[in-house]
């Protein structure tokens, strides 16, 4: 019986980018509902479709002094240079972004 074979890693040519398969992410804002989580991802996609073109969003619910907030985030960072790259961009244009652990 043989091991399943691992992944090879990306070829040279390949875009540093790649939602569906880098560990690392990023949060972009942390809200009160669900539904604003969406709106905010909507609005980010529309006036900055450069920077989170090829992007997906995840929302995480999570609970902290008994209130409930949704985290906006988004992942398929294949480091963290990559991800604290797109940080500083997102920043240069006035936005909110943090290294967020998944």
């Amino acid at each position: 019986s043989s091991a399943p074979a691992a992944p090879s890693p990306a070829p040279p040519g390949a875009p540093s980018v790649t939602p569906a398969g880098g560990r690392y992410g990023v949060q972009l804002a942390a809200l009160d509902s669900e539904v604003a989580a969406q709106k905010e991802w909507a609005r980010l996609v529309q006036h900055y479709p450069d920077l989170f073109a090829g992007h997906e969003p995840i929302i995480e619910r999570t609970e902290r002094n008994g209130a409930v907030f949704f985290r906006l985030r988004t992942r398929g960072f294949a480091s963290i240079a990559q991800a604290t790259s797109f940080c500083e961009h997102v920043r240069l244009n006035g936005l909110a972004c943090a290294l967020a652990g998944f």
